[in-house]
């Protein structure tokens, strides 16, 4: 943009010499030829009032004393006198011994108009000294017509002389004022263009982002109305460009918060990726500028995206990646080989799918049992077997007792719910103590009946944990109950406490049969049974130890399991510890 104000300003300048020399050169010639004209009149005129002059003093001699009188003469010009037969009288340029030799001059031009009476003027070249010379002649004052003409002769080279010096003079006075021109338009184009220049780095400047650079003061002409204009102009972009900025920021702050991957892809190399797509690639480092395929190792998804790009149509993918199950989705851009990818981490939804598909599955499989049994005893009753007091007594226990465990398993599903659905604990201080009494209190009558010992070992006192008090005691209820059912009559169920890499670990270990290291992994999944049939014959939910699980990390705690068939098992819990103090 500087060289096209730099080439305005030649231009101007350019322009302004063009008028200057137009006007200047045909004034210049037109005066050089005028005082070439006005020499040679001037030369001329000069001529004619000296030769009038000499032929005025020549009336006064007498004929035979012309050669005499001409040969005293200091003329600085030729002088020649010539009789009206055309014979040399005298001339200064010819000895007085040589006028006889010389050609009659009766024919020359000015020698004929000076006879007439008139001023005769010519111009050619002598042939007696061999050089151009300018003739004016004048006849010699008599009583009747003229008898004599005196003639002056100029060298012409002399004129051409004067001439020239005119013209130097002229055409020197030109080339100053060219000069003074040249100079004066400089002057005006850098004046003229001053302002553009100053309006063109600051539109350079603006190009730049920077809305700072100075512009020349407005004045009240057009140029004046350029400068505001382009003021305003600067001021509108830098609050557009701030505006944009803003939005950009904004923008690349929700990309860069999203959990799910984006990435803007152009001629198969990203341009733009947050870091949650190169999370879920796992990937490290940064992605923009490098080739699709090369940084995420998924040919089928650049095959997809060049698919999408040469149809215009979106496209969809799911591919598995460590362990990840990734929905791409493949959105084109109009006008251009681009292209937004999304990376959707389908992983946790896909498993809480396939737990919603067994949850329901199990559960329609646990209150068949329960729904049918009823449903069975119910029409058998109501076909007349509540007349038989020993066989409507047999139907009530059953009724009664599958109640139960529908009642059972319809609380536990509530609990399972309640645990899933955003349950958080009130955290409290607990007195662990305390609390394994009361479930041992509890639960003592139901060890009773199986024949089974429940103890509580020594612990500290002071022991505190740092968790919900009723999700405590639930967790504990729970262990005991299952240790109470898989323990055989005569056994024995203890639970201890201990503080452990500040950890109150929990302890609920039975005498029972043990359980099998290959169940291990998946003993506290929902539904999940060691010995289904078994399970469901001790009235089991299949739920006790899944909502354990829930309990236990909800309270910022875990649970863990070890057992051996046939040496029993032991269920710990590890909860937080407190060190507070307990309400009074």
């Amino acid at each position: 943009m500087l060289v096209a104000a730099k080439r305005i300003q030649q231009r101007l300048l350019v322009a302004f010499l063009g008028v200057v020399v137009a006007v200047l050169v045909p004034a210049a010639a037109m005066l050089d030829r005028w005082m070439g004209d006005s020499v040679r009149d001037v030369e001329r005129d000069s001529l004619t009032r000296e030769a009038r002059s000499l032929a005025a003093e020549l009336a006064h001699a007498h004929p035979d004393d012309v050669a005499a009188w001409v040969a005293q003469l200091d003329a600085a010009v030729r002088v020649t006198v010539i009789a009206r037969d055309g014979r040399v009288l005298g001339d200064t340029d010819v000895p007085v011994v040589a006028l006889a030799s010389l050609e009659n001059h009766a024919g020359r031009p000015e020698v004929v108009q000076a006879l007439a009476g008139q001023i005769g003027v010519s111009q050619r070249r002598s042939t007696t000294v061999s050089r151009p010379l300018l003739y004016v002649a004048a006849p010699v004052p008599s009583a009747g017509p003229p008898e004599r003409v005196l003639r002056l002769a100029m060298s012409l080279d002399q004129v051409r002389a004067t001439v020239g010096r005119a013209h130097f003079a002229v055409w020197s006075a030109g080339l100053m004022a060219l000069t003074l021109a040249l100079l004066l338009g400089a002057t005006l184009s850098r004046w003229l263009t001053r302002p553009i220049l100053a309006m063109t780095r600051a539109a350079r400047a603006m190009t730049r982002g920077d809305f700072e650079a100075s512009l020349p003061p407005p004045g009240d002409d057009e140029l004046g109305e350029l400068v505001h204009a382009l003021d305003t102009l600067r001021n509108q972009l830098s609050m557009r460009l701030a505006e944009l900025r803003q939005e950009g920021v904004k923008l690349r702050a929700i990309i860069n918060g999203m959990s799910e991957g984006v990435a803007l892809v152009q001629d198969g190399t990203i341009t733009v990726a947050n870091p949650a797509f190169a999370r879920l690639l796992g990937l490290t480092g940064d992605l923009e500028g490098r080739g699709f395929r090369d940084a995420t190792r998924l040919p089928s998804v650049g095959e997809a995206i060049d698919g999408a790009l040469d149809d215009g149509t979106a496209a969809t993918r799911e591919v598995q990646l460590a362990g990840r199950t990734l929905l791409v989705q493949i959105e084109p851009l109009g006008g251009a080989r681009q292209a937004v990818v999304v990376l959707l981490d389908m992983t946790e939804p896909k498993r809480l799918e396939r737990l919603r598909r067994e949850f329901v599955a199990n559960a329609s499989h646990e209150l068949r049992t329960p729904v049918a049994a009823i449903v069975g005893v119910a029409e058998t009753l109501a076909a007349g077997a509540a007349d038989d007091p020993e066989a409507r007594q047999s139907f009530l226990e059953i009724l009664v007792r599958h109640a139960q465990r529908l009642s059972r398993l319809t609380a536990d599903l509530l609990d399972i719910a309640r645990l899933e659905g955003g349950y958080k604990p009130r955290v409290e201080v607990v007195d662990v103590a305390r609390s394994v009494e009361a479930v041992l209190a509890t639960l003592q009558v139901k060890a009773a009946e199986k024949q089974i010992t429940l103890a509580k070992s020594s612990m500290p006192p002071e022991l505190r944990a740092s968790a919900e008090r009723a999700a405590v005691e639930q967790i504990l209820t729970n262990l005991v109950e299952n240790a109470i059912k898989y323990t055989t009559a005569g056994g024995h169920v203890t639970v201890s406490a201990e503080l452990r890499n500040d950890k109150v670990r929990l302890t609920v270990a039975d005498s029972g049969a043990g359980i099998p290291k290959e169940h291990h992994a998946r003993l506290f999944e929902r539904f999940y049974r060691v010995d289904d049939a078994r399970s469901r014959d001790l009235g089991g939910t299949g739920l006790g130890l899944a909502i354990v699980k829930h309990l236990a990390l909800a309270n910022g705690g875990d649970v863990s399991v070890e057992s051996d068939v046939g040496k029993g098992s032991r269920f710990i819990v590890a909860l937080p510890r407190s060190s507070g103090t307990l309400p009074s």
